[in-house]
This record gives structure tokens, C-alpha cells and sequence, in this order.
């Protein structure tokens, strides 16, 4: 019976050839309607957020092991905020990425917003989250995707076990945040499920 031997789970990777997003791709339908286009191996991502939804537009993978990955690269753009996200719902989420020029690092539960990280970003990013055992999630950027960096502010991991409602499980994905005129630019999203 080898033909119907089990393959092994392998990551994830968009680095969004051609003129369309991949099929694992899922987004927040009932919090917003959703604007994807692809070209130049960039995915322009933005979306105009239903009533009561503050936090913007996402497009979210869903993981298939609780120790896992998830990384990309976006563009410092002016007006908008975007990166990664580990989200639940409209109002429990993590925002990691570029806000006015800054790496930021957000964590909102109930609705309620804390900036856990603010600095300087100098340009284009590349953003990690590293999650381990399904709630514990470490932080990380990189300007060459060689050196990435930890966010100091956090004190090691930072538990996020609030973030699923009880009908859901959060997903990581990519988010944008503000003028849906003005869309967010990535230039890969990818999980890795191997880690080191």
C-alpha cells in the first residue's frame, strides 16, 4: 500500500506569482469586505471594514500544528498600518508591523488596545512571529531577512490564549489597517512548521 502512505505536512509559501493569492488564503468576511490583487510578485491587500470594526482587513492562513511560523515582508507606507496579525476576531487580535514608520506591536483584547512595542523602522521590513505551543508568541524583524532581531519590550513570550472566541481558533495571517485606497504591500507570506 505505498501509494496510500502519508505525506508529511509541508509549510506554506505565497510569493504571489502570477495574478492571484493561493486557496489556503482565508479572510474575515462577516468584519470586512476584502481587496486582493497581484502583480510584480506583490500582493496589494486592503478592504473597507464593516460597522464596528476598527481593525481593518485580514487575510489569514490556518495552521495546521501549534508550534509554527509565520513570516513576510511589507512596504513602509504612509497612512496606513500593516503586517502580521494573530487573529480571533474583530476585537481580539495582535497587530505586528509598520504604523506611521514605526515597527509596532499591539495587543487588543475585548476591543481594548495596548501598544506593547514602538520604534523607528527605517524603511521595508521583514516581520516573524514564532508561536509555540498554540498561545506563546515571540516577535521579530529583519532589513535583510538574515539578522532578524527580537522585540525587546516583550519579556520573552507573550501569552495570547485570550485571542480565539470560543467558536473559533485565531489564525495568522497579514492585515491592513486604514485607507482602503491606500493598500498594503507584501512581498511573500509563508508558515513554517520545522523549527529550530
Amino acid at each position: 500500500y505505498d501509494s496510500t502512505k502519508q505525506r508529511p505536512i509541508a509549510d506554506f509559501l505565497d510569493t504571489f506569482e502570477g495574478d492571484k493569492i493561493r486557496p489556503e488564503w482565508t479572510w474575515n468576511f462577516t468584519f470586512s469586505d476584502i481587496k486582493t490583487e497581484v502583480k510584480d510578485q506583490t500582493l496589494f491587500l486592503s478592504g473597507t471594514p464593516k460597522s464596528g470594526n476598527r481593525y481593518g482587513t485580514v487575510l489569514c492562513l490556518r495552521s495546521l500544528f501549534t508550534d509554527y511560523e509565520i513570516a513576510t515582508q511589507v512596504k513602509d507606507l504612509q497612512g496606513i498600518s500593516s503586517g502580521l496579525t494573530l487573529y480571533g476576531d474583530q476585537d481580539n487580535l495582535i497587530f505586528f508591523g509598520i504604523e506611521q514608520g514605526d515597527v509596532v506591536l499591539k495587543q487588543i483584547e475585548k476591543g481594548e488596545e495596548k501598544v506593547l512595542f514602538h520604534n523607528p523602522a527605517m524603511g521595508d521590513l521583514h516581520l516573524r512571529i514564532v508561536v509555540a505551543d498554540g498561545c506563546l508568541a515571540s516577535f521579530y524583524w529583519s532589513s535583510d531577512q538574515k539578522n532578524w532581531h527580537p522585540l525587546p519590550a516583550v519579556n520573552q513570550r507573550l501569552n495570547v490564549s485570550y485571542l480565539p472566541p470560543w467558536d473559533r481558533v485565531f489564525r495568522p495571517g497579514l492585515i491592513h489597517i486604514g485607507n482602503e485606497n491606500t493598500p498594503a504591500q507584501f512581498s511573500y507570506g509563508r508558515i513554517n512548521y520545522k523549527l529550530d
